[in-house]
């Protein structure tokens, strides 16, 4: 009888302990997975751009790209920074010890996020920095996101317009410029429509007006030039092309908590 009493309180010891393990490992499992569908909303794009560049007559492309996401009616925008850090080799008495420097260079991300019926936002460096500096909305999307410029003015006035099918985008329309004003305007330009319904929430553009008139997401354009021996600069410019594309983006969990945050300082 004893032995029995023994087995049965040993059974029972078990019996908790697995229901008490079993609730450890469901609150330490549910708390992320919880914490993930509630920012699981955020929808996010990239502004990618490059700038061809000539110097001395060679090509250099400059590449940047700005995320945009949106998430309980604000916006937030990140924007990509290389730090870099440069010192000389010296002693402890300040000698120089190599001429030559070392140098770093280093990745950082600024944010941008304001809500989306305010004229104003607030610019961060770095996400554990709480306190913003306070800027127009107008004033940050000129800086960094091409607003208050229309490259597409006018465009189909003075082009031949041939329309492309294509697999990847609802169509792809390629302008040839019949008379270019000057060698400011590209020869050929190309511009990628998609259907809204793909980037549905998504408020950037790159064409409101394009949008408006083909009823379609503009989600890509290049702007093609020749080469020629420019009047302008007075030396040969080589072929270069500027594009701008809008691309879908799935942020990472840790960009998430970093979003969530920055609403959380408003």
């Amino acid at each position: 009888m004893h032995n029995e009493k023994k087995v049965f309180f040993k059974s029972q010891a078990k019996q908790i302990g697995l229901a008490w393990l079993f609730c450890f490992l469901y609150s330490f499992c549910a708390y992320p997975v919880s914490k993930e569908n509630k920012i699981s909303e955020i929808k996010s794009v990239s502004l990618i751009s490059n700038i061809p560049i000539v110097i001395d007559g060679i090509l250099h492309n400059q590449t940047d790209s700005l995320v945009i996401s949106y998430y309980k009616k604000f916006v937030i925008y990140r924007i990509s920074v290389t730090e870099s850090f440069s010192k000389l080799e010296t002693d402890q008495y300040g000698n120089i010890l190599n001429d030559k420097k070392w140098k770093n260079d280093t990745i950082v991300y600024n944010y941008f996020i304001h809500h989306q019926d305010s004229a104003f936002g607030l610019k961060y460096k770095r996400v554990k920095y709480g306190l913003g500096q306070r800027m127009l909305v107008d004033s940050f999307i000129k800086m960094y996101a091409f607003g208050g410029i229309d490259l597409y003015k006018n465009i189909y006035k003075q082009s031949e317009v041939e329309k492309i099918n294509t697999d990847n985008y609802s169509y792809v329309e390629r302008l040839v410029m019949k008379n270019k004003i000057d060698e400011r305007y590209a020869d050929t330009v190309l511009l990628y429509f998609s259907n809204k319904n793909n980037f549905d929430g998504i408020e950037i553009s790159l064409s409101k007006k394009l949008d408006s008139l083909k009823d379609k997401k503009l989600v890509k354009s290049r702007f093609i030039y020749n080469p020629i021996i420019s009047i302008k600069y007075s030396f040969p410019m080589p072929a270069r092309t500027f594009w701008f594309e809008l691309s879908k983006k799935t942020s990472s969990y840790k960009e998430k908590e970093q979003i969530n945050m920055l609403v959380s300082f408003k």
